[in-house]
């Protein structure tokens, strides 16, 4: 952390805001389209910025975590892309954002939330309120858990 508290704003936005991150995390080394997904367009994405002079939020300046909701018709919403810029790593960013989240959360949550994780993330999964989902599975030599927070949202 760069000097201080770290003290960023945490937004919803559009997904133009989450792209550059996402791709750096998550993509890096392919094109910037392959951050971009159809069905962004109904997705709910939220991120966490610092200031930055003379700037909004709609250039992406200062995003420093991201994250995507994506709504389900009749079945729970999934999160997918939670990423936080490496040099921003373990300051609770990634809980900030489940918090911002589930402390009022939107419509698209109305069925719940489930998400497919590295195993390795269960502790910050539950302690966001989240809680696993059956037997771990391997996917590209890594073991994944499914996890899923109710539509009674409460933890």
């Amino acid at each position: 952390m760069l000097g201080g508290m770290l003290n960023p704003t945490i937004a919803y936005v559009g997904s133009e805001t989450v792209w550059p991150l996402r791709h750096a995390v998550f993509f890096a080394g392919k094109r910037l389209s392959a951050a971009r997904l159809p069905a962004d367009k109904e997705a709910l994405h939220l991120c966490a910025v610092l200031p930055v002079p003379d700037t909004d939020l709609s250039a992406a300046a200062g995003v420093i975590a991201v994250a995507s909701v994506y709504p389900q018709a009749q079945a729970p919403a999934r999160l997918r892309f939670l990423a936080t810029d490496p040099q921003w790593r373990r300051q609770g960013l990634a809980l900030r954002l489940l918090g911002f989240l589930f402390a009022d959360p939107p419509p698209a949550l109305r069925h719940g939330l489930v998400l497919h994780a590295e195993s390795t993330l269960r502790p910050l999964y539950e302690q966001a309120g989240l809680h696993t989902d059956g037997a771990a599975y391997r996917r590209r030599n890594r073991d994944y858990l499914v996890f899923r927070r109710g539509p009674d949202l409460p933890a």
